[in-house]
């Protein structure tokens, strides 16, 4: 894992940094640079105005609120570049610029951030793939967020105050989205119980021998906590049979897991059908 140095913010940075907390202008962070240049710890990065040997450019992607007053400017390293095209030949990213402009519109090198001798994360040449990809954070000491901006596209800019703001509103309609949609589905849900019909086949035997007549039916899917509308479906083909299911008489149909005891007023004389309807 690459290590570095603490970030220096250059003396141009500096300037830049006093005029937008004194609300004279607005920091607009441009870009993040990196590179392959070699420092050594005698060289004074605040005076530097840019890398030494640059590799790659990218876009920030965020700039979010830190702890005690502080901004993290981020932006996503890959070696796949913003063009589309690849890193043909693999580097050791040993320098990393954040670039920054104020309302004149005039680019500065902010912040330079230099890796330790011997910790410096290789970027590797792309492979169709597999891609290499990694979060590049900038902590800065910048409390004005009003006056803090980063640039998307060469028109297009946010505060970072609006895109907290943003990321706040997003949140919170995808929670409500969830939400109306875990109650469409217990919606949904509860129509289909509602609308959910049992057909049962009650055999003649099994019944009970005193009142009153009792006989346990097996019901797959059925719950002790349902309670359907049961009614004797009488689609008899012939008029005697008709007749006997025409006498049947439900006193009581219990629900329980995985099936019913109904009871009748007097002993069925034939097999029927129940229809129960609902949960």
């Amino acid at each position: 894992m690459a290590k570095y140095r603490k970030v220096e913010i250059t003396d141009a940075g500096t300037a830049l940094a006093r005029r937008a907390l004194s609300g004279e202008t607005k920091i607009t962070f441009t870009k993040v640079e990196t590179g392959s240049g070699s420092y050594s710890l005698s060289e004074n990065l605040k005076e530097k105005q840019g890398l030494k040997a640059r590799e790659q450019s990218f876009a920030v992607s965020s700039v979010e609120s830190a702890q005690q007053s502080g901004m993290i400017v981020r932006a996503v390293i890959s070696n796949l570049n913003p063009d589309g095209s690849h890193v043909q030949s693999g580097y050791y990213m040993r320098e990393v610029a954040l670039y920054a402009k104020g309302n004149s519109g005039a680019e500065i090198l902010y912040a330079l951030a230099v890796a330790e001798q011997g910790k410096e994360e290789y970027v590797p040449e792309y492979a169709a793939g597999h891609p290499f990809s990694n979060t590049l954070d900038f902590i800065l000491a910048l409390s004005n967020a009003e006056n803090i901006q980063i640039q998307y596209e060469l028109s297009a800019y946010a505060t970072a105050r609006d895109l907290a703001a943003l990321r706040g509103k997003v949140q919170e309609n995808t929670d409500k989205a969830t939400e109306n949609q875990t109650k469409a589905k217990r919606a949904e849900d509860k129509a289909d119980l509602n609308a959910k019909r049992w057909d049962i086949e009650v055999t003649l035997d099994g019944w009970s021998s005193t009142f009153p007549y009792k006989k346990t039916v097996a019901v797959q899917g059925m719950k002790a906590e349902y309670a359907p509308c049961f009614s004797v479906l009488n689609d008899a083909a012939d008029e005697t049979s008709a007749k006997r299911i025409r006498k049947i008489s439900l006193k009581r149909v219990r629900t329980m897991n995985g099936s019913v005891e109904i009871e009748c007023m007097k002993p069925p004389a034939t097999a029927f059908r129940m229809i129960g309807k609902g949960v």
